[in-house]
């Protein structure tokens, strides 16, 4: 449907941009998602996984490290099978 593949192009725009992030930032696109997802599809469990993510990088002012980066990945791929099957 049209919403599931507007939010799925915001979350590839994310994971394009993510090597100039720092968690600060992460935060801040992962909550204009959250709030996207929950115009677009009403509420989800997905949500408050989102929203932990945004809570554990929000403080974070330096830039994200691999395995940060890495887990953002693998949480994105698992939020996207959820919200989308």
């Amino acid at each position: 449907n049209s919403a599931g593949m507007v939010i799925n192009d915001v979350f590839n725009t994310l994971i394009q941009n993510i090597n100039n992030y720092t968690g600060e930032i992460l935060a801040q696109d992962l909550e204009k998602i959250a709030d996207l997802i929950l115009e677009k599809l009403g509420f989800s469990v997905t949500l408050h996984n989102i929203r932990r993510a945004i809570n554990d990088h929000k403080n974070q002012k330096i830039m994200l490290t691999i395995e940060q980066k890495n887990e953002i990945f693998k949480s994105i791929e698992d939020w996207k099978q959820r919200l989308f099957t």
